[in-house]
């Protein structure tokens, strides 16, 4: 159920990572990120961290996945 839960991918595991690297919102490991309950608990303190609790959680996950995706994507060959 998207609408309750996120959605691992990768953009949103570099973005995750990239704000870990940043603000102290959460401590975890890459391969943390690989367990989907480690993984529901960083977005959960991410979502906290940020005070964006108002902000349904497919909204959220949305947000990570294209800003990840815009940050970290590589650009296509010609």
């Amino acid at each position: 159920s998207p609408r309750k839960f996120p959605i691992y991918d990768q953009y949103v595991d570099k973005l995750l990572r990239a704000y870990r690297d940043e603000y102290p919102f959460a401590m975890f490991s890459a391969d943390d990120l690989k367990e989907y309950g480690k993984f529901k608990e960083v977005v959960n303190q991410f979502q906290v961290y940020f005070g964006l609790e108002e902000i349904p959680v497919r909204q959220l996950d949305n947000f990570l996945w294209l800003y990840g995706k815009k940050i970290f994507a590589q650009p296509a060959k010609p």
